[in-house]
């Protein structure tokens, strides 16, 4: 499971041919974010499975491999389609803060033979939990006008009680997190204008040192230069640099789980 979870954020990261090829070489049947179709389908069966899974923490929609029993096929479609007219079929029944992203994959050659000479494209559907949950904008037979629908396991269906619950407990979750983002960048803030009201060297006085001596004083500057005892031994961007490896080992520490 922590291959697949992995290959998932790895396409997500960087979504290019090789993200791809081995997402397919990982070869897993379908799971709550990740949803595989032979071919395309009707614009209103792919928007629920982009509203189900915007609501339920993204996912990718994978088209020209089929499942079946829990093992993947890369078959390729007969064609690229023109992004735009998926697009336009596709807004009809998404609401506009709702983010995803289209893209094509050709393989002409692979070093993974099963992708050689196929055709895929993708559908990224993009996390954004403070603005879920996300409604649909229009109906049809397969698609209610204002409903919610999450994912669950692999069906895109409409949310009942219990999960209209949870996805509004995220959304609330999502806004301390960005609450505490801003908070963290005031206070990196303040820190760097605290680091700039103490002097990391003071300056040697140079009114006895005879002018051929000063000369040579100031080819080496280090040794013009004494460093203040109170100057913290960290300096800001060490800071800064422990925080984003904190931050990485958090975010890897989530994917694994």
């Amino acid at each position: 499971m922590i291959a697949i979870k992995e290959s998932f954020a790895k396409i997500l990261e960087q979504p290019d041919r090789v993200a791809f090829r081995d997402l397919m070489k990982s070869n897993f049947g379908e799971l709550n974010y990740i949803d595989f179709k032979a071919e395309w389908i009707d614009s209103d069966k792919t928007a629920r499975h982009i509203l189900a899974m915007a609501n339920s923490g993204g996912g990718i929609i994978v088209l020209g491999v089929s499942e079946e029993d829990g093992e993947i096929e890369p078959r390729g479609l007969n064609k690229i389609k023109d992004k735009a007219d998926v697009t336009n079929s596709l807004n009809k029944f998404l609401p506009n803060n709702l983010e995803y992203e289209i893209l094509d994959f050709t393989y002409k050659e692979s070093e993974y033979d099963k992708l050689k000479g196929l055709k895929f494209q993708l559908i990224l559907i993009t996390d954004l939990p403070r603005y879920i949950p996300f409604l649909s904008r229009s109906e049809s037979s397969t698609i209610k006008k204002d409903q919610i629908y999450i994912r669950r396991g692999t069906q895109s269906i409409q949310a009942n009680y219990e999960e209209l619950q949870k996805l509004f407990n995220r959304r609330i979750e999502s806004e301390y997190d960005s609450t505490s983002e801003k908070e963290l960048e005031e206070h990196l803030a303040q820190l760097k204008t605290l680091y700039k009201q103490i002097k990391k060297h003071f300056n040697i006085s140079t009114i006895d040192i005879p002018e051929d001596e000063l000369k040579e004083i100031f080819e080496e500057q280090e040794a013009f230069r004494s460093k203040n005892k109170n100057y913290p031994d960290e300096g800001f961007d060490e800071f800064v640099l422990k925080l984003i490896t904190i931050k990485k080992e958090l975010i890897i520490s989530q994917i694994k789980k």
